[in-house]
């Protein structure tokens, strides 16, 4: 099951337990919809993304899969973007280019590539 719209605004403690609420975009898919989510915002430093992916999956994700994921992450971000009429709608695609540009089996230049600041002209 995936989120879809998972992020601190739709989390809270109960119990001592983290807990999701707001499923609007809840549906079975790929699981990066929400972890493009965490990565683009709370994973800050390489530390944290290691973190996250050892809570997470108990390893680091192979760099194709990562990439395949992320690029799966910004295709979805957009057309949610384009259905709500958001501006900016065209961010995740220019994300989506840099990292389909990116060779190598380096995780940390992917993250690079999909984190970097975004320019609009």
């Amino acid at each position: 099951m995936v989120h879809g719209d998972f992020g601190e605004h739709n989390t809270t403690m109960i119990n001592g337990k983290m807990k999701c609420f707001d499923y609007e975009y809840a549906h079975f898919g790929n699981p990066y919809v929400d972890i493009g989510k965490v990565v683009l915002r709370n994973c800050s430093s390489e530390s944290d993304f290691i973190e996250f992916f050892m809570n997470y999956l108990g390893d680091l994700p192979k760099p194709e899969d990562f990439r395949d994921g992320l690029i799966y992450f910004c295709n979805w971000h957009h057309m949610i973007r384009l259905e709500k009429e958001l501006p900016y709608h065209e961010v995740p695609l220019l994300r989506r280019n840099r990292l389909e540009e990116v060779t190598g089996e380096n995780l940390f230049s992917l993250i690079d590539a999909f984190k970097s600041e975004i320019n609009l002209k």
